[in-house]
């Protein structure tokens, strides 16, 4: 017999019903928004029955072609939202184009608190949640002036803190915490999106626009079609994207998708890495969020995939770290992850992470945590 202790009995049940496939509770709506004067699509989830006004959460995709109707972000807004939440999902339209850009992130906060704004359901609670590149964005977006007052907080999934040190993880699968060094194998995926944003603007690169368009081509197509950048379909990609470019150029593309079986220079990747961060900074200084973080007053809680292959969890470590001024929680979990192929965890950590998770989104709010057992 086992015992799991339930802060939320309620609401977990509802979270984990809609999780595990019963979405009845949850009206679906697909809206648009004005962000700067754009129209831009975004889909509204509402809790069926009574209690409105209920508390309102902004949800911001990470960098995926699939954007706000990726499987994996369907299934926790869902979730999210049968647990008596209305929920908005912006349609981020450069970031489903693979382009790295945080400018966006505020002017798209700032269009889905309007539509909020305009739902009689949705109550002046409002907090973010950003997955993946999102997530270190949506953070920081609670300090911005422009939406000054309006946020109670942020959630984190998957989200970095340190530029380099991801970048390096995603050529390495090198990561460490505390002195302590870890490796594992990483997803391409990120280092191709990073390749197809930067290359060319690294000096002495300018010419490189081939192998960048090669990158985004395989980055996009994994996208689309849903599969893992890992996948041997995606290896043979890669090939064919190969034997197009020209000689010269293919020593380059092999740093960022190597042949089976051939391990880059070191010392090229170092210096490759260097490189990528330098002009990612240079072009957007907002993808460096660390120096950034002390400056947060609103709650955080951050969540990480203890086997992430895209973004380390020890980044989740990191954000904790330097997010100095507030209230923030860390959580290293098997509830989340960047992958949809990512099994669940046992039903007794199930239940124990979704209480445990549902309590912290209410600390985020604001609002009085509910007891049981």
């Amino acid at each position: 017999m086992f015992r799991v202790m339930i802060r939320n009995p309620v609401r977990t049940v509802r979270y984990l019903g809609s999780w595990l496939g019963n979405s009845g509770a949850v009206e679906p709506h697909e809206l648009e928004m004005s962000r700067d004067g754009r129209r831009i699509p975004a889909t509204v989830l509402v809790p069926k029955g009574r209690g409105a006004p209920f508390p309102s959460w902004i949800v911001l995709h990470g960098m995926t072609r699939r954007g706000r109707n990726h499987a994996q972000l369907g299934r926790f807004i869902r979730a999210l939202t049968a647990s008596r939440a209305v929920v908005v999902v912006p349609e981020v339209p450069e970031w489903i184009d693979l382009d790295l850009d945080p400018e966006v992130t505020v002017p798209t906060v700032r269009g889905a608190l309007d539509l909020l704004r305009s739902l009689p359901e949705a109550s002046e609670r409002v907090a973010l949640v950003g997955f993946s590149f999102g997530s270190p964005q949506a953070i920081l977006a609670t300090e911005h002036p422009h939406l000054a007052g309006e946020l109670s907080g942020a959630v984190g999934f998957g989200g970095y803190c340190d530029l380099e040190r991801t970048v390096r993880f995603q050529f390495t699968g090198v990561h460490e915490w505390e002195g302590l060094v870890r490796r594992a194998p990483p997803d391409p995926y990120g280092r191709w999106i990073v390749g197809a944003n930067f290359l060319p603007a690294i000096p002495g690169y300018e010419t490189a626009n081939g192998v960048a368009d090669a990158l985004m081509a395989l980055a996009r197509e994994a996208g689309d079609r849903e599969i893992p950048a890992r996948h041997p379909t995606m290896a043979n990609q890669a090939r064919v994207w190969r034997s197009r470019l020209s000689p010269s150029e293919r020593g380059l593309f092999d740093l960022f998708a190597p042949p089976d079986g051939v391990d880059p220079d070191p010392e090229a990747v170092r210096d490759l890495v260097t490189g990528l961060v330098r002009a990612a900074r240079d072009r957007h200084p907002l993808l460096e969020p660390a120096e950034r973080l002390g400056a947060v007053r609103h709650p955080v809680h951050v969540l990480h995939g203890r086997g992430d292959p895209l973004i380390p969890y020890t980044e989740a470590l990191r954000l904790q770290r330097e997010l100095t001024a507030t209230k923030v929680r860390c959580t290293i979990t098997r509830l989340f992850a960047h992958s949809t192929r990512a099994g669940p965890p046992p039903l007794t950590t199930l239940v124990g992470e979704v209480s445990a998770f549902l309590a912290s989104l209410d600390r985020v709010l604001g609002m009085p945590e509910e007891d049981g057992a």
